[in-house]
Formats: structure tokens, C-alpha cells, sequence
């Protein structure tokens, strides 16, 4: 799969997040405690329906433009709860929940600031090292008109699994094709110098001829038929 398929369709699953979301509702989302309200639970519910139809997808969530540079805030997250997924009765950094007001500094995703300003879905120029989140493809999409502070995006990231799994399918079918390019031909030419030469003894097509007796059949020059004209010219008792 191409980067530039994983790009537009990222940017076709947040403009259809995006286009199910009131940004009326996201309004009154501001801090964790909102997180129990029936505006939250609305948008989470929405989004989940999505993540689970996309398994593909590491992370959705919709997101506020904050007044101070290139910052932004969680509003409503995929994973919004702290979840002790491997049972160690710990929450490792990897299992932290991110709730409605965690702030996000986007200088190194300028697509974000694109996709609120123009109002049309955009995504990342290329996998990006994002620490514990790994290798990271992000697509935005605006919710509602507002295009400036306080308006929303809707975010989905994508790991470069599905890439490096297809790239690595294409280097085996390359390799596979090489190799058979190089050994049918030899395997051929290696059959066809087993025939030999014609008339070399004991290869296929020169098995000598056999006698009554089972043996070699070999050629007895008196048993050979003479033409006439031999007979007669050396026969000594040929008449006149």
C-alpha cells in the first residue's frame, strides 16, 4: 500500500468522524469532570463506533484550538480512561487515559492549523517518531465553520504497520520472481547438456541393435545382400 492511499484515506475517515459531531456539544466539554455529561458521552460513543469499525487506527480523538501559538486541547479522546490493560495493578504511561483538557503542542503537525484554517481534510507529509506512540501518519478534518481559536479538528493516526507489512510483501515478490528468473533458465540448460552429442554411445536414441540371441546384433559382410551386377560380374560359374 502507498503512503499517498494511507494519506487520503485517513483524511476520508476524520471528515466523516467530523461531519457526525455538533460543535455545540463540544463546547461544554472543558475539563475531566465534563467527562460524566451526556455531551461527552455522546461524542465518546460516536467516535467508538468508528474506532471499532477501523481496528487500523491507534488513535481518534477531537480537539480545540487554544488561543496561545500552535497549542491545542484534548476534548473528547478514543482513550479517555485510565485502563490497567496488562493487570499489573499499575497504570503504566502507555495505559494513561487522555482527558478532556490535556494540551498538545502541534508545531511539528502544522496539517492540524491547515485542516481548521481551510476547512478541508489534510494529513501529515510522512510518518513522524512520536516516543512511546512509534511511527505515526495523521489525517485532520474540521468540525463546524469556526476556523480560528476555539474551533475543532477531528485527528486519526495510523501506524506504518499496514506500509512496512506491504512494503515487505513486495520485496518477497521481487525476490521470488529473481530467483526463478535465474534458476529455471540454468535448470533448463542443464537438462538439455545431459543429451549429448549424436552417435556418443549409450545416450538415449543410440542403443545398439539386438540379435536373436539377445545380444549385440554385429554384421556379417557374407549375409549382406550383393546388387546383381556384383553376383554376376564375380560369380565364376555365371554362364557366358
Amino acid at each position: 500500500m502507498r503512503k499517498q492511499t494511507v494519506k487520503d484515506q485517513l483524511e476520508c475517515l476524520a471528515a466523516s468522524i467530523a461531519d457526525g459531531i455538533d460543535p455545540a456539544e463540544l463546547d461544554a466539554i472543558r475539563t475531566e469532570d465534563d467527562m460524566a455529561t451526556p455531551e461527552f458521552q455522546r461524542v465518546f460513543q460516536h467516535i467508538q463506533l468508528y474506532a471499532q469499525s477501523n481496528p487500523q487506527i491507534r488513535y481518534m480523538y477531537v480537539m480545540r484550538k487554544m488561543p496561545e501559538g500552535n497549542w491545542w486541547e484534548y476534548v473528547v479522546d478514543k482513550d479517555p480512561y485510565d485502563l490497567d490493560l496488562n493487570g499489573n495493578g499499575t497504570i503504566d504511561p502507555d495505559e494513561e487515559g487522555t482527558p478532556p483538557g490535556e494540551e498538545w503542542d502541534s508545531s511539528s503537525y502544522p496539517a492540524m492549523t491547515e485542516a481548521l484554517e481551510n476547512g478541508e481534510p489534510t494529513s501529515d507529509d510522512d510518518f513522524l517518531l512520536e516516543g512511546q506512540w512509534g511511527m505515526l501518519l495523521s489525517g485532520y478534518a474540521r468540525v463546524g465553520d469556526r476556523s480560528d481559536v476555539g474551533g475543532y479538528i477531528v485527528g486519526v493516526d495510523s501506524n506504518n504497520a499496514r506500509l512496512v507489512h506491504f512494503r515487505n510483501g513486495l520485496v518477497i515478490f521481487f525476490a521470488v520472481t529473481w530467483l526463478a528468473i535465474l534458476i529455471v533458465p540454468a535448470l533448463f540448460f542443464k537438462k538439455r547438456g545431459k543429451r549429448g552429442k549424436p552417435g556418443e554411445p549409450g545416450l538415449p536414441g543410440d542403443t545398439p541393435a539386438m540379435g536373436s540371441s539377445g545380444g549385440p546384433r554385429t554384421m556379417n559382410p557374407q549375409s549382406m545382400t550383393r546388387p546383381p551386377e556384383y553376383r554376376s560380374m564375380h560369380d565364376p560359374y555365371r554362364r557366358g
